[in-house]
């Protein structure tokens, strides 16, 4: 146990700190919103009713296509040991991390060396902007996992080419971009480092690629399956979601910089386009000093990303319209690696401390920001719904409703089906408010929420 210790001391100290900015009032800190009712509704339908479903969450908006129902898939054990409760969202972001955290050290020590995986994760525990990514139980948070599976195969098939390591890269490449479409970009990065690698021999058999096709569109048949049950519905939404105009959406090829910079804003901290533009020229240099300094296998990673990070500006230049933060979350692992390895490669130990110093001087005032309660978090809105059964006679007939501005109505249905509480369905019986702000209500949640309660249905 000592010698373990001393040997492993920094990465028990940055799993700590790590840890700490993820798990450290989580319960408050949850969000449950739209996409976490989904998936709790999805859950519950899957273990209470049977009702296994081929499709999962839509891209996007209502013209968007389905993804694949693999994520749900996996909530499904959280689910069981939390009865249904959406505290399994709880244990499904605790677990998620510690897989994380140590696959990455493991995965990148291999292909590194332990340095670059330490200073990996220093940086990407203290990055705000991958917190908050890291602590939202919805689909991107699997993107940085898949990614570190993608470089473990890449891996294998470059050291020593097997059909078993074209299989495992063809199913998580498929089951990834099932999970979110922003895979899409690992797929091309795949594909790139695959193709400057196939000089070498064993690398390159018909067979090998064969198998990686095939895994990778089987992991497509739950979604096969659903669009020959519905007249080849997803297909439709998918073409039409990058061929058709969406007359709601204004076109801007210009929008996704300044969510790019949001993106990058633990980075760069100032919120101006120019500050991006030269923190990407950065890294582009970065990767080229990599890319002239190592062989093999890491030379051609370095090239692969470099390609993707070129690209991607063209990509969302013409995507036209206003993407969301995470979905740039595919290039965090890869600026990261860059950063860490350019650092440890050139032999500068003594920028390392003032480099993490600096950073977390940065994100200092967003990350405790992010360790503070969410008033209409998780927390808040099963209180609310436990103060509500609590206060009431459910012998009476009763409604609720959720007084609430746009997009702050989600959750509560769920949990107050959890709950079991009865709704009579008559719009002429007494009406239960939860009420956002809690303005002029009888019973005062917290800052965030408030309830009313007749009195004809108290207890």
């Amino acid at each position: 146990m000592i010698n373990f210790l001393k040997k492993y001391w920094f990465l028990i100290v940055i799993f700590i700190l790590f840890a700490f900015f993820r798990f450290y009032n989580l319960d408050q800190r949850i969000i449950f919103d739209w996409d976490q009712e989904q998936f709790s509704y999805q859950a519950s339908n899957i273990l209470e009713k049977g009702n296994l479903t081929l499709i999962g969450p839509r891209v996007n908006n209502d013209r968007g296509f389905f993804l694949g129902p693999y994520f749900i898939y996996l909530l499904i054990p959280f689910y069981l040991i939390a009865n249904l409760h959406p505290n399994a969202l709880i244990i499904f972001i605790i677990t998620y991390n510690i897989i994380f955290f140590s696959t990455s050290f493991w995965i990148l020590n291999k292909i590194f060396k332990s340095k670059v995986a330490l200073v990996f994760l220093s940086l990407w525990a203290i990055n705000y902007q991958l917190l908050n990514f890291d602590t939202t139980a919805w689909n991107p948070i699997l993107i940085p996992l898949g990614i570190m599976f993608v470089l473990f195969f890449l891996l294998n098939i470059y050291d020593n080419a097997k059909a078993k390591s074209y299989l495992l890269l063809g199913l998580t490449l498929g089951l990834f971009v099932n999970i979110h479409f922003q895979f899409l970009f690992i797929i091309l990065f795949s594909l790139i480092f695959l193709l400057i690698s196939f000089k070498k021999s064993k690398v390159f058999k018909i067979k090998y690629v064969l198998s990686l096709a095939a895994s990778f569109f089987i992991t497509f048949l739950p979604l096969f399956i659903f669009d020959l049950r519905n007249n080849f519905l997803n297909s439709k939404l998918f073409l039409g979601f990058f061929l058709e105009d969406n007359p709601a959406l204004v076109n801007d090829n210009n929008v996704w910089k300044t969510v790019f910079v949001n993106f990058l804003k633990p980075f760069i901290y100032f919120e101006k386009v120019e500050y991006m533009w030269l923190f990407l020229f950065i890294i582009l240099c970065m990767t080229l000093y990599l890319i002239k300094k190592n062989r093999s296998f890491l030379k051609n990673f370095y090239i692969s990303f470099l390609i993707i990070l070129i690209f991607t500006p063209i990509a969302f230049q013409f995507y036209g319209t206003r993407p969301t933060e995470y979905y740039f979350l595919y290039l965090a692992p890869f600026i990261i690696i860059t950063i860490a390895d350019f650092l440890i490669l050139l032999n500068r130990k003594f920028l390392l401390v003032p480099l993490f110093v600096f950073l977390l001087a940065l994100n200092n005032a967003s990350l405790n920001k992010n360790l503070h309660f969410i008033p209409i978090g998780l927390f808040y809105k099963d209180k609310t719904i436990k103060i509500l059964k609590n206060n009431i006679d459910e012998t009476k007939k009763f409604n609720v409703t959720i007084d609430a501005p746009l997009g702050f109505h989600n959750g509560y249905k769920y949990l107050l089906d959890w709950y079991k509480i009865p709704q009579s369905g008559n719009f002429t019986d007494p009406l239960i408010q939860i009420k956002l702000p809690p303005e002029e209500v009888d019973i005062r949640v917290n800052d965030g929420i408030g309830l009313i309660i007749p009195k004809e249905v108290r207890k």
